[in-house]
């Protein structure tokens, strides 16, 4: 993932290397998306592609390219500090990348929107899919390249070709319904029984037992997190003991879980997602859920409730 011992003059040409990161991506049958961390002086620091699949199987459904930039820099020492670094990602982040974009500090530039899962999926530039007190950050951290004859740029000066954006979205979007599908089509088991006691986060299978239970290991790897890298969530229970609230840790994994999924849940009458303590008022919570992408409102459909 350590970068080579290159500068990039300007954000189109890191924009470049991230396409090439993209098209790495879809050698591998995986979403193709790739990213690059660069330092103050637009050095490169890391580079990353989308790593969700591996060998034609599912690896780790929140293995997208952005987060593994985020949980690398977090793993190294002596590198500069967030703030002064910038990921520049081919394809706009999802709502669990934004989440931990956010809470690492970086800045971030973006070649090509994502109007179905992208944190500015309207196009705007209001990110209006966030909590109100994390949209100023994002407005002043995110950048995105402008585009000759159809988007001006935003948070930078540079303007990209419709053919350079055109390619990155197309890489895309040929990956996402084969991708979408195998994640979906994941086996539910075997699973090895469990006592939850103290753990942060728990699944449980439809007769209630324990089949699963985490415990933050990270900056950004949550008991939620962890539980979303190993196990396919479509036929579980996801329990909290304390719920999501409305900071940037609580986006990502609500990002996450949408992630895990990428289809619809199956119909059941209680939440596949709930909490023993509230981390919010319910009404925040589900104000949060409708503002999220169609992805998670209108394919997934994201349901949070406390625990009876």
């Amino acid at each position: 993932m350590r970068g080579a011992e290159r500068v990039a003059s300007t954000w189109t040409e890191a924009a470049g290397w991230a396409q090439q990161e993209a098209e790495r991506a879809a050698e591998n049958g995986t979403f193709c998306v790739g990213g690059v961390l660069l330092g103050p002086a637009k050095e490169l620091l890391a580079c990353s592609r989308n790593q969700v699949m591996h060998q034609g199987e599912v690896c780790d459904p929140t293995a997208h390219g952005e987060r593994q930039l985020v949980d690398w820099y977090f793993a190294q020492s002596s590198l500069p500090p967030a703030c002064e670094c910038t990921v520049v990602t081919s394809l706009d982040p999802c709502m669990m990348c934004t989440g931990a974009l956010l809470y690492a500090g970086f800045r971030v530039v973006t070649l090509a929107l994502d109007p179905e899962a992208g944190v500015n999926c309207a196009g705007d530039f209001s990110f209006s899919t966030l909590p109100e007190s994390l949209r100023p950050l994002a407005q002043q951290r995110f950048a995105y390249l402008g585009v000759q004859g159809s988007r001006p740029a935003y948070g930078c000066e540079e303007t990209v070709s419709q053919h350079f954006e055109r390619t990155s979205y197309a890489l895309f979007r040929e990956s996402l319904e084969r991708v979408k599908s195998s994640i979906h089509s994941r086996p539910s088991g075997p699973f090895q029984e469990l006592q939850w006691t103290d753990q942060e986060a728990a699944l449980l299978d439809a007769a209630g037992r324990v089949v699963a239970v985490a415990n933050g290991s990270g900056q950004t790897r949550t008991a939620v997190m962890e539980l979303a890298r190993r196990y396919p969530f479509k036929e579980l229970t996801l329990v909290q003991r304390r719920g999501p609230d409305l900071s940037s840790l609580s986006l990502m994994e609500l990002g996450a879980y949408g992630s895990n999924l990428e289809g619809p849940l199956p119909a059941a009458p209680q939440a596949r997602w709930q909490y023993l303590e509230a981390g919010c008022q319910a009404s925040e919570l589900n104000a949060q859920l409708e503002r999220m992408p169609a992805h998670y409102r209108e394919v997934v459909g994201m349901r949070i409730e406390r625990r009876s």
